[in-house]
């Protein structure tokens, strides 16, 4: 469960996770344009602003701002990577998790 009170309007944070066992979580370049479509995706919808992103074959970060007390980035992390991960077990005909654990953020 998210902890609310370091999710709040004009706060920045450092989003981060990566594969299970440490494993691939892009296979190939369209899963890469896969993940930035949702990545856009959600953050029109959750109002979040991204400020920079790294997205390497096993893991990714994200610098992004909350902009509003209505939509959290826990939330839009949540979302966002478990949208991509049913594409890509969609795609690669696998099931299961696709990261390790929560998704982690740190309030900057």
């Amino acid at each position: 469960m998210e902890n609310p009170k370091l999710y709040y309007k004009n706060t920045y944070h450092h989003i981060y996770n990566r594969g299970v066992n440490k494993g691939l979580i892009f296979f190939e370049q369209s899963d890469y344009n896969f993940f930035i479509k949702k990545l856009k995706e959600y953050k029109r919808k959750y109002l979040i602003e991204i400020l920079c992103y790294c997205l390497l074959p096993n893991h990714f970060h994200l610098f992004a701002e909350q902009t509003s007390d209505d939509y959290t980035i826990g939330k839009f992390v949540g979302d966002l990577t478990n949208s991509f991960t049913k594409g890509i077990n969609k795609k690669y005909s696998r099931s299961g998790v696709l990261f390790q654990g929560k998704n982690k953020s740190k309030l900057i």
